[in-house]
């Protein structure tokens, strides 16, 4: 995940409903609902990075001195596991599952067997096999952003596709209507305020010719899960080439970044020309402000508060069983008791929710 890059429309616009951050978008009513669907293939893309050896660490330290960010960049939590065994319970109708991985490092869950039984479905997809050209040889990276640049050259993804990061899950069974209008358009998880509010910053600023910086936080729509049209990169490209390649050979994600990234201008697009709208979908987001882990108020009693409130969180998540759930890793990083009693009660969560039957374990060791 990008952490520099996760503030998003939900956080500043989208109602608030006890300190969990909610969008409960409607959909356009402007669309029959007797149109018939078309029938067109959909695919689903992660971006993940694993727990890292210490000689890693020390490896990405060297490549990026000035790297934002702490150990939880790198912390498993096992939320990627989960997500991934419920987007196949919940959305059947996905043709084929991408997983882009740095090289030579795949979870110990997801072997060859899996492979079999999913049918070939589920593709492995190396840093390597989508930096093409000059591109390779800024590999390896440690940023998102860089590998989202080149997310269009994984050889057989569909046109449409939906890319979701490794601490985003799809909690509830959901339709390919939610996703997609019935033209293939595709619908954002985002609010229809956030969306307006975007398509008029974008024409404010002259669309195209939009500013690197000072971009404001409702154009993000960037920290979920996002639904785009393929095509839309060759687009994008014609659009902004320079700010692309510039992206697209970035090793550090606080090294050299313009402010704007692909999702940006992938979401941008989709308003201004893609003819996105806003899906109906409930997204909730696990961060900071809605573990309510302000250092302010944690200043009185920070084991105690740092505790509590995670776990109220969790509580209230329960609750309101949203369709779409992130959860940042914005846990303790200097004190190791309060973040394991902090991960204990995530991994409660996750045990609650995960599918009964789960096709995904570590083969023991020989």
């Amino acid at each position: 995940m990008n952490n520099f890059l996760f503030t998003t429309a939900v956080f500043a616009l989208c109602s608030g409903v006890d300190g969990i951050t909610l969008t409960n978008s409607t959909a356009d009513p402007a669309r029959s609902s007797s149109q018939q669907y078309e029938d067109f293939d959909v695919d689903v893309v992660y971006t993940w990075v694993g727990l890292l050896s210490a000689d890693q660490i020390e490896q990405n330290a060297r490549d990026c001195p000035n790297d934002e960010g702490g150990v939880q960049r790198w912390r498993d939590q096992g939320i990627f596991q989960v997500s991934l065994e419920l987007m196949l319970k919940n959305l059947p109708w996905v043709r084929n599952v991408y997983i882009i991985v740095p090289s030579a490092q795949v979870p110990c869950w997801l072997d060859q067997s899996v492979h079999k039984e999913m049918d070939g479905r589920i593709h492995l997809v190396d840093h390597g096999d989508i930096f093409l050209g000059e591109d390779k040889k800024v590999l390896p990276v440690h940023c998102s952003r860089s590998i989202e640049a080149h997310m269009q050259n994984i050889d057989g993804l569909a046109e449409h596709f939906i890319y979701i990061q490794d601490d985003q899950m799809i909690l509830n069974p959901v339709s390919k209507s939610s996703f997609f209008d019935v033209d293939g358009s595709p619908k954002l998880i985002a609010s229809p305020i956030a969306i307006n509010d975007t398509r008029k910053w974008s024409e404010d600023n002259n669309f195209p010719d939009l500013p690197d910086e000072d971009v404001p936080y409702f154009v993000y729509l960037n920290h979920q899960p996002c639904v785009w049209r393929k095509s839309w990169f060759d687009e994008i490209y014609k659009l902004w080439p320079d700010k692309i390649r510039k992206l697209g050979q970035e090793k550090c994600r606080a090294v050299g970044s313009t402010f704007m990234g692909v999702t940006q201008m992938m979401n941008i697009y989709g308003v201004l020309e893609g003819h996105a709208t806003p899906t109906e979908l409930r997204y909730y987001m696990g961060y900071k402000q809605t573990y309510k882990l302000n250092p302010r108020d944690v200043e009185k009693d920070p084991r105690h508060l740092a505790v509590t409130h995670v776990e109220d969180f969790f509580d209230k998540l329960r609750k309101y069983k949203p369709a779409v759930l992130v959860l940042e890793d914005d846990f303790e990083t200097q004190d190791q008791d309060v973040y394991q009693q902090q991960d204990d009660i995530v991994q409660s969560y996750l045990d609650d929710i995960r599918p009964q039957h789960s096709m995904f374990t570590c083969a023991p060791p020989h």
